[in-house]
């Protein structure tokens, strides 16, 4: 849980408890398939065997699978989701 309801000063700090550290597995993984895929449509891109139109779309196209992914699978999400407005 990332905010204690218990705390009586929790609607006016909106500070999160320290929780442990976590290994973001998914995220890991995920930066390097995104690495892998850009250099191998570099590869592909610096032999002619890919124009450079296609293959900068290609990657676009996965930098965009990647944040879409990461950001569905972080741990981070349900904290984000949670933040009230400090005011």
């Amino acid at each position: 849980m990332f905010f204690n309801i218990r705390d009586p000063t929790f609607t006016k700090t909106n500070a999160p408890v320290k929780t442990e550290s976590e290994v973001h597995v998914a995220s890991i993984v995920m930066t390097g398939i995104l690495g892998f895929g850009v250099i191998v449509f570099m590869v592909l891109i610096l032999v002619r065997a890919l124009p450079i139109a296609a293959g900068l779309g290609i990657i676009g196209a996965l930098y965009v699978l990647y944040v879409i992914l990461v950001i569905c699978l972080s741990k981070i999400r349900p904290y984000l989701a949670n933040m009230k407005p400090y005011s």
